[in-house]
């Protein structure tokens, strides 16, 4: 039904680098970033607040809180992975391979008391 014929190289146009260069010159950076990125409440009530993650950063940093707003650890998730559900003991996400395809992955976990 459809002809085609595709040859496994994508065409991308080679731009000069000063051109590139030169359109990174006039841009403004912000001076100040967000504090925080998402909040999720998990089954026991507890917030997870995700410290800001900038773009060129691929590990996401939580705060795990209580309802007397005590911290009561930091968890670290794995590079590509998007926090979605936290339960009483597991939490649930997708998480991007080399090839950006998504995989569904959940992790165990236990908050002890200090």
């Amino acid at each position: 039904m459809y002809a085609s014929t595709f040859s496994g190289q994508a065409h991308t146009p080679r731009v000069a680098p000063e051109r590139i260069r030169s359109g990174y010159a006039g841009l403004e950076y912000p001076t100040v970033f967000p504090t925080t990125g998402e909040i999720l409440v998990d089954a026991n009530d507890r917030l997870w607040v995700e410290e800001y993650r900038p773009p060129f950063k691929d590990v996401s940093n939580w705060a795990v809180v209580d309802r007397s707003g005590t911290t009561l650890t930091m968890v670290s998730l794995p590079a590509g992975f998007r926090l979605a559900e936290v339960g009483v003991d597991y939490m649930l996400g997708a998480w991007s391979d080399a090839n950006n395809v998504e995989h569904v992955r959940a992790y165990r976990f236990r908050i002890t008391p200090r």
